[in-house]
C-alpha cells in the first residue's frame, strides 16, 4: 500500500462504513474516508502512478456529495503540509499548524482544516 506500518483496530473497523476506493481502468487509483456522523475526512491517498490525474479531486467530490446527502454542515480534516494547498483548492480553510498524533505513535505536522457545506 502507499503508507507504512499497520493500521489500528479503529481504522480497520471503519472501512465498511466510511471507506471508498477509486478504480481507474481496473487499477486501484486512490482511496478516501468520510465519517458520515461527524464529517471527518481521512485517508485520502493517490497511487503514485495516478498523481496529477484528478484522482484525489474525484474522491473529494464524491465524499463531499455523500456528506451533503447525509445532511452534514461541514467537513474537517488534518492536512499534511504538502497536501494543504490541494485541500484549499477544494474549498477547505485553515492556516495554523498543529501536530497529528497517529494511533501508531507517529507525529506529523499538519494543518487542521474545515469546509462549510451550507
Amino acid at each position: 500500500m502507499w503508507s507504512q506500518g499497520s493500521a489500528s483496530d479503529v481504522f480497520l473497523s471503519a472501512p465498511e462504513q466510511y471507506f471508498y476506493l477509486l478504480d481507474q481502468d481496473g487499477a486501484l487509483a486512490g482511496s478516501g474516508m468520510v465519517n458520515l456522523k461527524d464529517g471527518r475526512i481521512d485517508a485520502i491517498f493517490t497511487d503514485p502512478d495516478w498523481v496529477g490525474q484528478g484522482v484525489a479531486s474525484t474522491l473529494m467530490m464524491h465524499l463531499e456529495a455523500l456528506a451533503r446527502a447525509h445532511g452534514l454542515a461541514e467537513l474537517t480534516l488534518d492536512a499534511t503540509l504538502n497536501a494543504a494547498p490541494f485541500y484549499r483548492r477544494c474549498g477547505f480553510v485553515g492556516e495554523a499548524q498543529s501536530q497529528y498524533h497517529s494511533p501508531r505513535g507517529l507525529i506529523l505536522d499538519c494543518v487542521p482544516m474545515r469546509k462549510l457545506l451550507t
